[in-house]
């Protein structure tokens, strides 16, 4: 009932939604537990078949640091990444990569039974957190549906260059998140003319000729001033 509802009101409102994100089943596909990754797959089903029934062409995750080896979160925003962390033995790891790439192969397929795309987001203290990150893991899956969905904050945090990512990335970008960015915590910030990690990821989109979305992410603003934020946030994006 509430899928049909959401439809109902976007039709009303003329609005499309180009992503869905399935964000609950994230940690769970990272855990050093197979039951719980089998639990993360399943989860990903489940929002999957929901994305395909709104219409909506790519199904949204992102990476995360596993649980068991995890401390503390940060706490800029809700289900942040990893603030206190480790890692217990080169072995362990390999040992719990191979699961996440196995976790993501079987989401990779579901994708394509329900004819959409799978995207995942490179976060920042996560298994996956890069663009090298990335691509290794979709060489390691080698499924089609799976393409990355790239946000500028996190490689300011990384001290990755957002325009180098984003070319390293090519035609597996399905979608660009953009904010304002300090380098120094995970905030999204109201965007300002000039930011150079925006300017940087704005040249690389028009170089490789990106024609998919571009979100705007205001976590965190104020309910009386997000729309006026959102509307300035644009302004800037088209005039680069």
């Amino acid at each position: 009932h509430g899928v049909t509802r959401l439809l109902e009101r976007s039709r009303e409102r003329g609005v499309r939604f180009p992503s869905f994100t399935i964000w609950h089943c994230t940690t769970n596909l990272t855990s050093t537990d197979p039951a719980r990754r089998a639990l993360g797959v399943k989860q990903f089903a489940e929002g999957a078949e929901i994305t395909a029934r709104l219409g909506i062409p790519l199904a949204a995750i992102g990476s995360d640091w596993p649980p068991e080896w995890v401390g503390s979160y940060r706490a800029e925003y809700d289900h942040a990444p990893a603030a206190d962390f480790h890692l217990p033995s080169h072995h362990e790891y390999e040992n719990v990569w191979q699961g996440y790439v196995d976790a993501i192969s079987q989401c990779a397929g579901i994708a394509a039974r329900y004819g959409i795309r799978m995207g995942l987001e490179p976060r920042a203290n996560s298994l996956v957190a890069s663009a090298d990150a990335f691509l290794r893991l979709a060489g390691a899956v080698q499924s089609e549906p799976l393409m990355c969905i790239l946000d500028v904050m996190h490689c300011a945090f990384h001290r990755e260059d957002a325009g180098i990512a984003i070319k390293k990335i090519g035609p597996r970008l399905a979608l660009v998140q953009m904010a304002g960015t300090d380098g120094e915590t995970l905030h999204h910030l109201p965007l300002r003319a000039g930011d150079p990690v925006v300017c940087s990821a704005v040249k690389a989109l028009r170089e490789i000729g990106f024609e998919g979305p571009v979100d705007v992410e205001l976590y965190g603003m104020p309910a009386e001033t997000v729309d006026d934020c959102y509307r300035e946030a644009c302004a800037i994006l088209r005039a680069m």
